[in-house]
């Protein structure tokens, strides 16, 4: 829960200080055009652009700090897998599992780690109602 606080949070601060800055932008670029219906298309196309390179941004940087995530929350024994196999693991959450598959029975552990680490969800099972027999 305490992720989508943060989420409300960062978009609280992107509507306050990206909101009226980008106006100002706007109408500047839409002043050098000297008609109305031209203004009106420069102004929408310089919006779409803005908010097509915002999302952009805004995905490479949770793409990082989510595959950054993955790589801390790996268990430690991935340290011990042969050089290339634990370079695959820390490349993806689908490198570890088909790594996993690969070894085995034993690759049960790791195939956890890797859906543990890829899914910081805790999905303990919740223990049955003490208040019902």
């Amino acid at each position: 829960m305490a992720g989508v606080g943060i989420l409300c949070v960062a978009m609280l601060c992107r509507a306050k200080w990206w909101g009226a800055p980008r106006r100002l932008r706007l109408h500047d670029v839409a002043g050098a055009v000297t008609t109305a219906k031209a203004q009106q298309g420069v102004t929408s196309s310089m919006d779409d652009t803005a908010r097509e390179v915002g999302s952009a941004a805004g995905i490479a940087l949770m793409g990082s700090i989510a595959g950054n995530h993955y790589r801390s929350a790996l268990p430690d024994y991935v340290a011990q897998l042969p050089t290339e196999a634990a370079e695959s693991v820390r490349h993806s959450a689908a490198a570890g599992l088909q790594v996993a598959d690969q070894l085995g029975a034993p690759g049960a552990v790791l195939a956890n780690g890797v859906k543990s680490a890829f899914t910081p969800v805790d999905r303990r099972p919740t223990p049955p109602d003490a208040t019902r027999g």
